[in-house]
């Protein structure tokens, strides 16, 4: 950080508070394309509701922040947006901090990464739905956070360690391909576990955590990047390497109750279903 005022006032002559302005400027006008990226895709894997008949006069119950349905679609929701926030937030600084370059530079790249990032979250859905929908392979919504959450971990492990801006793109491109499983797949698990008629309180109330996640990581994030400039990067590639894992055990403990299921329905001619 120490770098940062002297590479602003080298680049413009107006003292590193002007410096930090542009770039902060410059990522937040970024932040708006993920924010439709990530939007598309979330129409795209939600599971399409079934339309059902509900009495008339008879009220939607609201939905609890606390409903167990909920407790995993909204644990994932917070650490994902901790995750991108926290990214977005520091990139600029660790661009400049890292490669020394002006403020001006740092602009231009800063957008770069954002960009890659967007391109690599369509990228992702477009395979995901080239490899599901023809050969019928199971990804579910827990299966894509798995996967997905592993991949963008490693991706911001390669981000803290980039000694090249093209080595940072690639690795921002990383990140984003593994988001772009996570993210849509937050809202299809949501809508998988309740039912059809509260599937629209069932959304606003992950997206209530997501909020969470988008208050939380500028906050925690620029504190670790005062203490090491690669800290926010490790602490996401940590919070979705757990995630990764969580999610590979509750596939384990589907996989295991599948199993008894068919042990105890042996089927009509005793071999199982």
């Amino acid at each position: 950080m120490a770098t940062l005022g002297g590479q602003g006032r080298a680049a413009d002559g107006r003292g590193p508070g002007v410096s930090r302005c542009s770039v902060a400027g410059s990522a937040s006008r970024w932040r708006g394309l993920l924010g439709v990226v990530a939007l598309v895709l979330t129409r795209r894997l939600q599971t399409p509701s079934v339309p059902t008949t509900r009495a008339p006069g008879r009220p939607v119950a609201p939905m609890s922040l606390t409903d167990r349905r909920l407790r995993w679609p909204m644990a994932v929701g917070l650490c994902a947006m901790y995750c991108v926030m926290s990214a977005q937030v520091n990139t600029a600084f660790f661009v400049m901090d890292r490669f020394g370059v002006p403020a001006a530079q740092a602009t231009g790249l800063t957008g770069a990464m954002l960009t890659a990032v967007g391109l690599a979250m369509i990228a992702a859905q477009l395979l995901v739905r080239r490899l599901t929908a023809p050969l019928g392979h199971d990804w579910s919504p827990t299966r894509l956070i798995a996967t997905g959450a592993a991949i963008a971990s490693l991706g911001f492990l390669a981000t803290s360690v980039s000694p090249l801006v093209w080595v940072l793109g690639c690795a921002y491109f990383m990140s984003g391909f593994g988001m772009g499983m996570v993210l849509p797949a937050i809202s299809a698990a949501a809508a998988n576990a309740v039912s059809a008629h509260e599937q629209g309180a069932a959304a606003g109330t992950v997206s209530t955590a997501q909020a969470g996640g988008m208050v939380v990581a500028p906050m925690v994030s620029t504190l670790l990047y005062h203490l090491r400039p690669e800290l926010p990067f490790w602490a996401a590639a940590g919070v979705l390497a757990l995630l990764a894992g969580f999610a590979l055990r509750r596939l384990a403990l589907r996989g295991r109750s599948a199993a008894r299921a068919d042990a105890r329905d042996p089927g009509p001619d005793g071999g199982g279903r």
